[in-house]
């Protein structure tokens, strides 16, 4: 077991009361570090490499950067689903309806509801998150997702859930939806609920 920690006096304290914990490099009463290069050729060997991300960004592009902080209470009342391309339009109307309507005052309505259909597993979840970047209210530019985003948003409305779950006929202010292609077999949905306050930020460098 390879540990990377700092090793004071206050660390290395608690490893040597912990029960069971023997086996150190090193022969003195400290373990002795190993090299970087070392750690290297031992994770090699066990077959761990570092981590590739994947950065579509070339030397001189212009960056820009979005953050949105939500709450674990809206994020947690999120949902996906992989389709049957026969359950169609209809079977993600339901899927969409049905997520706000078990979410009920859990998000802090009124909401916005984020909707990503297409691509895979998770590039579904990744439209539906970057919908809500979109500025509350906003029409549609793809004039039949707009008239499908008004379609929900009174779907939704009409559960009567209301603000903060006591009720009403505003459950959510706004339905937003980002599509991709995707598989002629496959039709992933996903919900990314956000609540009222819709925090997102952006600049670019």
């Amino acid at each position: 077991v390879l540990v990377e920690m700092v090793v004071d006096d206050a660390s290395w304290y608690v490893v040597r009361n912990t029960p069971n914990v023997t086996g150190f490099i090193g022969a003195g009463t400290v373990p002795t570090p190993l090299a970087s290069s070392e750690v290297e050729i031992l994770m090699k060997r066990m077959g761990v490499e570092e981590p590739k991300y994947k950065i579509d960004v070339a030397v001189g592009d212009r960056v820009k950067i979005t953050i949105a902080p939500k709450g674990a209470g809206s994020e947690n009342m999120s949902r996906l689903a992989m389709l049957k391309p026969s359950q169609g339009l209809q079977g993600m109307k339901d899927f969409v309806v049905n997520t706000v309507k078990e979410a009920g005052g859990n998000p802090c309505p009124p909401i916005i509801v984020g909707i990503g259909i297409g691509g895979n597993f998770e590039k579904s979840a990744i439209l539906a998150k970057e919908s809500l970047l979109r500025e509350v209210g906003s029409d549609n530019p793809d004039k039949e997702l707009d008239a499908l985003e008004k379609e929900l948003l009174e779907k939704v409305n009409n559960l009567g859930i209301g603000p903060m779950g006591f009720g009403g006929r505003t459950t959510a202010l706004a339905v937003h939806i980002k599509t991709a292609p995707c598989h002629i077999a496959s039709l992933p949905v996903a919900v990314n609920v956000q609540c009222h306050a819709a925090r997102h930020k952006e600049a670019i460098i």
